[in-house]
């Protein structure tokens, strides 16, 4: 169902770029940062503007593929390491999170320096209030300046692609990696990590909901939509699809597939060839999700590491 709504060409993305225009003439505030980063992000934009920002993008994360796919087993298994001590552990705060984070490094060819307390994939939620939205411009402006002093002779184009990787990577891969692991380990029902059954696609997605706008009457699943009218395509439901198709609406569809799709599947195979290799057990001692209206993300996510 979740295909039929993003494949579907009458209803497009919500122009957050526009908005956050809107907002910074209407109350006199500088969202100029945000604006331009959300320029660059093909799951921003339509038209011809998607064509190319896609391109431009598909090239970034083509002309990065080889490297990072080089770099992956070995990233996993450091971080991973922290599992073979017995013990409770934080498995956001120190393996997911920084696999992530050093993942999306390797894509954008950059130190991104997120962390935990990073707010820029936070600029696409209707709920920020002005303050909250400054912040992240002033993230946001702070990553460019940065990364324009560390890559002088590259564009300022170059630089926001770069930022998008963070942006639109962030949030949704820590949180798809950190719900689906969750569910796993709390059905494990005292299982080894090697004994234990596996997704081959991750099956609890870090975004609750893409936005999408009707351009004109249509019907989509037999959901009467009128011309303007917006909609939540939500993924709350994933783990119950059966196809791999379906299950694959957890990267988009269409003209908006993720393009990290590839590279992300990459991720999640070696963390899972990793984890089936650990003769220990991981009992979930604490989780509580982050309050966040897009993402679904773990802010705690505790286990107790013992041998079998």
């Amino acid at each position: 169902m979740e295909l039929d709504y993003l494949k579907s060409k009458d209803l497009h993305c919500v122009p957050y770029g526009e908005r956050y225009r809107n907002l910074s003439e209407i109350f006199d505030e500088d969202f100029d940062a945000i604006i331009a980063v959300l320029a660059q992000a093909p799951l921003c934009v339509e038209g011809q503007d998607h064509v190319n920002s896609r391109k431009a993008m598909a090239l970034l994360i083509a002309s990065r593929l080889k490297h990072v796919r080089n770099q992956i087993p070995a990233m996993i298994d450091m971080y991973c390491a922290k599992l073979d001590t017995p013990g409770t552990i934080d498995l956001m705060g120190h393996v997911i999170n920084p696999l992530v984070h050093n993942f999306l490094d390797l894509i954008a060819g950059a130190a991104l320096t997120l962390d935990q307390n990073s707010d820029i994939s936070s600029v696409f939620s209707k709920t920020n209030g002005m303050r909250k939205r400054r912040k992240i411009n002033e993230q946001i402006a702070s990553l460019q300046d940065k990364l324009r002093a560390s890559f002088p002779n590259q564009s300022d184009v170059d630089i926001q692609r770069k930022i998008v990787v963070g942006v639109l990577g962030n949030d949704a891969l820590c949180g798809t990696l950190g719900a689906t692991l969750y569910h796993i380990f709390e059905n494990a029902d005292r299982m080894p990590l090697s004994k234990l059954a596996y997704p081959n696609i991750p099956n609890y997605s870090g975004v609750k909901f893409v936005d999408r706008i009707a351009m004109q009457d249509t019907v989509v699943c037999k959901h009467a939509l009128q011309a303007g009218q917006e909609f939540e395509v939500k993924f709350d439901e994933l783990h119950k699809r059966t196809t791999e198709s379906e299950k694959m609406a957890l990267f988009g569809g269409g003209r908006h597939t993720c393009l990290g799709k590839g590279i992300s599947m990459d991720l999640w195979d070696g963390l899972v060839l990793n984890l089936k290799q650990k003769h220990i057990m991981c009992t979930v001692r604490s989780y509580k999700e982050r309050k966040d209206h897009v993402f679904r993300i773990p802010e705690e996510f505790i286990v107790e590491v013992s041998c079998v």
